[in-house]
């Protein structure tokens, strides 16, 4: 309770209020609750998590979890396992439940440098603060996309293309609609494009992928007027959502386009540009 107290008196000063003694108080509170929280002492069993925080514009502070135990410091580490770089207003918009991690990351509100996959067992640890000290002001909205589905996806990017499920398919199209509608490079290049495009996987479900307004969305099922059909396998699928390339497929006869091929350069340039942000 005097967690959930500390939290709520931070989160009625306002974001132009809160000072830099505020994120002390955040990082103690978060330290508290991941060494006495069992679903977090659970998650962390064996984990080893050296996190560096550049504050813009305050100070360099770090987080190191180990042995089940989290200890929080002003300062900097050796070796860590990741680096996380951003403003204080950022860092209390998330703590304090105001933005989506994901969101965040992939607007560039802030940078990660290291193991992507201890950043996403983090944002878990993020995700059951959030929900068990009740810090999102939108409690009863639930995250598509949660930092397991994102764990799943990037080990499918690990393990390369013949590991995709057929049930990962629409957690790509998820993920990669999360992307588009918050990053300024993709943003740019649906500017102005009013596209429906039709996604046929051979013996398993048909997508439609729809740009308008510089907005992306996804549904399963069939688009009436689609500027252009993609059909494929699954095995074809995976490929492209992993090396990206739909036209290079194409030209080897193992994709069938119909429609404005042409369009199709605009769905290989977003997941070009997806790849390159989350490097692989």
């Amino acid at each position: 309770m005097e967690n959930i107290k500390r939290l709520i008196e931070i989160r009625e000063k306002g974001i132009e209020a809160v000072n830099i003694d505020d994120i002390n108080v955040l990082f103690q509170i978060l330290s508290d609750f991941i060494n006495i929280n069992p679903e977090v002492q659970k998650l962390i069993e064996g984990y080893k998590l050296r996190i560096i925080l550049k504050i813009e514009d305050a100070e360099i502070y770090n987080l190191n979890i180990e042995d089940q135990k989290a200890i929080f410091n002003r300062g900097t580490l050796k070796t860590p396992d990741f680096i996380i770089s951003l403003n204080s207003k950022t860092i209390f918009n998330l703590f304090l439940g105001k933005i989506d991690p994901l969101e965040a990351y992939f607007s560039e509100s802030f940078k990660i440098q290291g193991d992507l996959l201890k950043v996403i067992t983090f944002v878990n640890i993020l995700e059951l603060a959030f929900n068990l000290l009740e810090v999102s002001e939108n409690q009863d909205t639930e995250r598509l996309i949660d930092a397991n589905s994102m764990k799943d996806l990037i080990n499918v990017y690990l393990k390369g293309p013949t590991k995709v499920k057929p049930s990962q398919v629409p957690l790509f199209l998820e993920v990669l609609t999360v992307f588009v509608n918050n990053n300024p490079e993709a943003q740019n290049t649906i500017s102005e494009e009013d596209l429906s495009i039709q996604l046929r996987l051979i013996d398993l479900d048909n997508y439609v992928v729809r740009i308008t307004d510089n907005r992306m969305s996804w549904y399963k099922g069939e688009a009436p007027n689609a500027n252009f059909v993609l059909e494929m396998n699954l095995e074809t699928s995976a490929d492209l959502l992993i090396n990206g390339n739909p036209v290079s497929a194409f030209m080897n006869g193992k994709i069938n386009i119909q429609g404005d091929i042409a369009k199709a350069l605009i769905l290989q340039d977003l997941i070009d540009i997806f790849l390159d942000f989350i490097n692989f």
